[in-house]
């Protein structure tokens, strides 16, 4: 993925498009924050792909490094470790799915 343009007016900009596992990655969690194992089950599921799920992860943390995405540990029962690392949009990342779906669709009415 591109980087973030650092001025406040165009920070949704970036260079080049999404690729699209990130793309995906970011629509899925805006729609409905969760764990990694849960999106990558929902992006195959929804998409008819075999995404494996280290990819999945690898999408996860470049967004989160362009802070498209946030995370916290949460307690979960039925888990071994007993944690899962949830994550969320943040409200530039909710910003730049938007801007990457409008894109998507000026460019497919050609």
């Amino acid at each position: 993925m591109g980087q973030l343009d650092d001025h406040p007016d165009n920070r949704v900009k970036r260079r080049g498009p999404p690729a699209p596992l990130t793309a995906t990655v970011l629509a899925a969690v805006v729609e409905r924050p969760s764990h990694g194992y849960e999106l990558t089950t929902r992006i195959n599921r929804r998409m008819g792909t075999d995404w494996a799920s280290r990819s999945v992860y690898d999408a996860l943390d470049r967004l989160q490094k362009d802070n498209l995405l946030w995370s916290e540990e949460q307690k979960t029962a039925g888990v071994r470790s007993g944690w899962k690392r949830v994550f969320y949009a943040t409200e530039l990342g909710e910003q730049t799915r938007a801007a990457w779906s409008h894109e998507g669709q000026v460019l497919s009415k050609g």
